[in-house]
């Protein structure tokens, strides 16, 4: 009897500590996200998103974009972590086809293949599990909140005058130099996989709300190959903010 209440009593007090994962309590991990931007391209119909064919501008539709992401975590107990992620989204996103200035008192409506993206995300995160979890081990929530910043990529863009004699020209777009900073809030459904001892496989969905901090004020449109810096920021907060749902998958280590 008195073994009974013995092992009992080291049971609860085993159970009571934070024992981790196989006692690793913290991780890091490399995750893959994608996601088919189905909403983006119904409410795009505005600007007609082009791809370059060599000097060929082609209609498409971009059905898939893609980030990665960087994180490090600490189980506090087994139901509870904190952590913090640092990511790198690629999207591409149709510019306003609007009047392109090449010299004052003369525009002109052109066609433009579509911007490349990259946006750097820093988000700290909370994490928590059911009163049976044993994180960072087994399913979690996960909510977010955090900075971002997207910037345009600076390369050779073609683009095609409407209108006149048809003529197709790669020109560089003036830089545009302004990073569009915003926030992120997400909530996550995750699960984390024992493979081994020291690696896990994690995969699972993210609900993501993306803002922009602040637009640009209304410019008048410059000299030179350039789109107006505002509605680059309108486009760019459009495309983050329909940005919602994405998958994720990758690898944790324990340690």
């Amino acid at each position: 009897m008195r073994l009974i209440l013995l092992f009992i009593l080291i049971t609860g007090v085993c159970r009571a500590q934070h024992s981790g994962f196989f006692g690793k309590k913290n991780y890091i991990e490399i995750i893959g996200v994608g996601s088919v931007p189905v909403i983006d391209n119904v409410f795009s119909k505005n600007n007609t998103p082009y791809k370059a064919n060599g000097s060929q501008l082609i209609e498409v539709r971009d059905w898939f974009e893609g980030g990665i992401r960087l994180a490090i975590g600490h189980s506090v107990n087994n139901q509870l972590g904190l952590g913090i992620e640092v990511g790198m989204d690629f999207q591409n996103v149709a510019p306003p086809q609007n009047h392109y200035g090449f010299a004052p008192g003369s525009d002109y409506i052109i066609k433009h293949e579509l911007l490349d993206l990259r946006t750097i995300s820093i988000i700290p995160k909370i994490e928590f599990t059911n009163a049976d979890g044993l994180l960072p081990i087994g399913l979690n929530h996960q909510i977010g909140f955090g900075y971002t910043s997207t910037k345009v990529v600076d390369k050779n863009y073609v683009l095609k005058f409407n209108g006149t004699i048809g003529a197709t020209e790669t020109l560089k777009l003036a830089p545009i130099e302004d990073r569009f900073r915003g926030f992120v809030i997400f909530y996550a459904l995750n699960m984390r996989t024992a493979v081994t001892k020291h690696l896990m496989l994690n995969y699972g969905i993210r609900y993501s709300v993306n803002g922009m901090i602040a637009l640009l004020e209304p410019t008048n449109i410059s000299t030179g190959y350039q789109v107006s810096r505002f509605e680059i920021a309108q486009v760019i907060r459009g495309r983050r903010f329909r940005s919602l749902l994405t998958f994720n998958l990758g690898l944790s280590v324990p340690f």
